[in-house]
């Protein structure tokens, strides 16, 4: 049987993309999914008014950030890293713990501490990383 070169190049290139994207160590098993098996339902910013001088008015600042996450895979995770943007900061939250398949986990961190409160809403949240209790890893 014989396959066209343009069709072998082509499924080359999309595995290579594939394993390009699992970023894992050589020792740790990688699950290849295309999207977070962890569900995040909410990325929320906090804030609380804070007096930067006894003469001066309340400002804003950021709290700490809640995240509402659910497990999507049959299998217990024991963490989930998210990559969080707001107000020109980064940060990744390591979440730590067991996290059983469909429930729904509510965090809340203290991060991005005195920064300007500018919304309720980041810049970017998102899932990066997801470890489980087999030793599977899944990375974006």
């Amino acid at each position: 049987m014989s396959v066209p070169l343009k069709t072998l190049l082509a499924a080359v290139s999309v595995a290579g993309s594939l394993l390009s994207n699992t970023r894992a160590r050589a020792d740790e098993p990688v699950a290849l999914v295309a999207q977070a098996p962890v569900a995040l339902a909410a990325c929320q910013i906090d804030f609380s008014f804070r007096t930067v001088s006894a003469w001066g008015p309340s400002i804003a600042f950021v709290n700490g950030v809640d995240l509402r996450f659910s497990n999507q895979r049959q299998i217990e995770a024991n963490e989930v890293d998210v990559d969080l943007a707001y107000n020109g900061r980064e940060t990744t939250i390591v979440d730590r713990g067991r996290f059983a398949p469909t429930t729904t986990i509510a965090h809340s961190f203290d991060t991005l501490d005195g920064t300007v409160y500018g919304g309720s809403t980041p810049d970017r949240c998102r899932v990066v990383a997801v470890h489980y209790v087999d030793g599977l890893t899944w990375h974006e």
